[in-house]
């Protein structure tokens, strides 16, 4: 699954937007969108910054990382508390 997700603080109906691209649950890359734009233009920005991500030499790509799901959590303390 490809994701195009809107991660501002400040979300709102108009202005410019930060977003996270990923693929299935690792992010990628980040961009920046004008929501008055239209879609095409958002998909257009989100292949430019895979394109750059991947144009960089392999020791400089950086993945953003995740925050654990809670159900990872959750399941990861069942495990240690079957442990004791």
């Amino acid at each position: 699954m490809i994701a195009i997700i809107n991660v501002d603080p400040n979300c709102r109906m108009s202005g410019p937007h930060k977003y996270t691209l990923g693929i299935n649950r690792t992010i990628y890359t980040e961009f920046t969108h004008n929501r008055e734009e239209p879609l095409s233009v958002c998909l257009l920005k989100a292949a430019i910054a895979a394109e750059e991500w991947e144009n960089q030499p392999k020791g400089k790509r950086m993945i953003i990382p995740e925050p654990p799901r809670y159900d990872d959590v959750y399941i990861q303390g069942m495990k240690w508390l079957d442990s004791l």
